[in-house]
């Protein structure tokens, strides 16, 4: 979805359709992890059990219109008549994303995996409502983790081509 070109004019009642939308679509996806995902249907091959905590779901947006995501996740918790004090309500704030597109791709793009940035905002109350998935942190490991790699790597390699070079000046054989 994509919000309506008014919604730049901070008009009151289109930022509340707008909000409505948002809210309808996080029950909706809501619904379908809760009434139909690996009941109805299972998108893998063998029956696996599903731990509710690593089920994530996203409203993509291809514009985002930058409503905050506390007041849609209350929202829709009223209309599910989920109490905000709640372990369901908790995992529904923790779980279920409204993303803008961009940031998605970002992570897509990147060839990063996706669930580490999502159980690291599911991990930390306080990225629950933030705008992006997309986490520096994770990012930031996966650099390191890759540099270190390519060093180790390099550090393997020197034993092997000292043999080699040894056995081209004939000092050993292999």
């Amino acid at each position: 979805m994509s919000p309506r070109i008014s919604i730049r004019n901070l008009e009151t009642d289109i930022i509340d359709k707008t909000q409505s939308r948002l809210t309808t679509h996080l029950v909706s996806l809501y619904k379908h992890i809760k009434n139909k995902f690996s009941k109805e249907y299972s998108p893998f091959e063998s029956n696996n059990e599903f731990y509710i905590e690593n089920i994530f779901g996203f409203v993509v947006l291809l514009e985002d219109s930058y409503i905050r995501r506390e007041i849609i996740h209350q929202e829709a918790a009223k209309i599910l008549k989920i109490n905000t004090d709640s372990d369901e309500y908790k995992w529904m704030c923790s779980n279920l994303r409204v993303v803008n597109l961009y940031d998605y791709e970002k992570i897509v793009f990147h060839d990063e995996n996706i669930f580490d940035h999502l159980t690291l905002i599911r991990d930390n109350e306080s990225t629950w409502f933030n705008f992006g998935i997309y986490q520096g942190e994770v990012a930031t490991c996966n650099e390191m983790n890759s540099a270190v790699y390519e060093r180790q790597k390099v550090l393997r390699d020197i034993p092997k081509n000292s043999v080699n070079e040894l056995d081209d000046l004939n000092l050993i054989s292999k």
